[in-house]
């Protein structure tokens, strides 16, 4: 048996995005009461915290090379030959990069004992994750030529392979990021106080996950090659 190996090369793997950034918690701080004799000076709540970054695409996946060229002439052919000259399968592409954490709201001021206290600032959302890369397309299927002036084979045709590559997979896209935290009460306490003049307001909506990231599209299947077998 003759076995003969002439696959494409596998393309390259595409490379991951970056993570998205985290940014710092926000600020200022709420202010906190002065309380006066006749009339405070109401305290305030925190600020939000800002989104986190989105996540970078991951780059593309290269295409699978192409197959051998493969060429056999004999005097008498008697069978027993196999080639295998299919194309290279395309690379697989990279995974996106993740979402940053959103930041943590600021601290709400202090209601100093004649005002409530301020909620702290809602966390921010998390950024959302990168887009993955493409799979590359499978390389060309090769060549296979066998040129014989006797046929002893017994009516035993070589075994051949030309087929086009396999197209690489999509990168996955990359996950979502955490959201961030509220800021904490007025010195960490509660927010009801019975003589206050401040509404606080309803406390801070919880912050959101960030949405994963969309998966490449995978690559193409790439075109069949030639087989040529016949007496000359």
């Amino acid at each position: 048996m003759l076995n003969i190996i002439a696959v494409g090369f596998k393309g390259t793997d595409g490379l991951p995005g970056f993570d998205g950034p985290s940014p710092p918690k926000a600020t200022p701080n709420g202010i906190d009461a002065d309380c006066g004799t006749y009339d405070d000076n109401e305290p305030s709540n925190g600020v939000p915290g800002a989104r986190g970054g989105d996540g970078g695409w991951a780059s593309d996946a290269s295409d699978g090379g192409q197959g051998g060229a493969v060429t056999i002439e004999v005097d008498e052919y008697r069978g027993g030959i196999e080639a295998d000259c299919r194309g290279g399968m395309g690379g697989t592409g990279g995974t996106g990069g993740h979402g940053g954490q959103g930041a943590q709201g600021s601290d709400g001021g202090w209601g100093a004992n004649c005002e409530a206290n301020g909620w702290g600032g809602r966390g921010g959302d998390g950024g959302n994750g990168g887009r993955g890369g493409k799979g590359g397309n499978g390389g060309h299927g090769g060549s296979f030529t066998l040129y014989f002036k006797k046929d002893l084979s017994g009516g035993n045709p070589p075994v051949h392979h030309v087929e086009g590559g396999a197209g690489g997979s999509g990168g996955q896209g990359g996950q979502g990021g955490f959201p961030g935290a509220a800021g904490a009460t007025g010195r960490g306490l509660g927010t009801s106080y019975s003589h206050s003049d401040f509404d606080p307001g309803p406390p801070p909506g919880s912050a959101n996950v960030g949405g994963p990231g969309p998966a490449g599209q995978t690559g193409g299947t790439g075109p069949g090659g030639s087989y040529d077998v016949r007496p000359v």
